[in-house]
């Protein structure tokens, strides 16, 4: 089956932007709106590309956009939150992250997006508690939550906390004084 023009020129941006060529990357999502201007999903790449490039209130306008298009799509609710916590909006950017899990109760990055608003808030025990399940899990999900864990820990001045988080870490046991 032959893919359309909006197929191929969405993948090809997601390629460019995945390698980090964003002009190129925003030239493909702005074609693909050129040809199909109700693609939410055209609209949420471009807001994820505003949103890495720094420019932030393109960004919310973008996954605004493509979450009036699609509410149902819980990815979108998750970037929304991801923005309004980048410029400190934590009321709305939790609002969003609760979308997000009423949306997809399994979506544990909204958990972590939470529990990073409530940290910014100096809510460090709740923060710390909400992230501490996510801190075994693999990849880069696993490594943010046991970073918060540690900064939580550290803040409660629990440093046996922030020792044994470091080690999960890093590998690096500080407690027996020895680095």
């Amino acid at each position: 089956k032959k893919m359309s023009e909006v197929d191929v020129m969405l993948k090809a941006g997601l390629s460019f932007h995945e390698r980090g060529e964003l002009e190129q990357a925003n030239h493909c999502y702005q074609r693909v709106l050129a040809l199909d201007a109700e693609s939410a999903v055209a609209w949420h790449l471009s807001g994820r590309l505003a949103m890495d490039a720094g420019l932030l209130e393109e960004a919310e306008c973008f996954v605004a956009r493509a979450a009036e298009l699609s509410p149902e799509v819980a990815d979108y609710a998750l970037t929304m939150g991801t923005v309004f916590a980048l410029v400190g909006k934590n009321d709305e950017a939790r609002v969003w992250y609760e979308k997000a899990l009423a949306l997809d109760g399994a979506m544990q990055e909204a958990y972590l997006g939470i529990a990073q608003t409530m940290w910014a808030e100096r809510r460090f025990g709740e923060a710390c508690a909400l992230a501490e399940p996510l801190a075994n899990m693999p990849g880069p999900l696993g490594v943010s939550a046991r970073y918060l864990v540690g900064e939580c820990r550290f803040e409660l001045e629990d440093l046996q906390g922030v020792f044994k988080w470091w080690k999960a870490v890093s590998g690096v046991d500080l407690s027996s004084g020895m680095v």
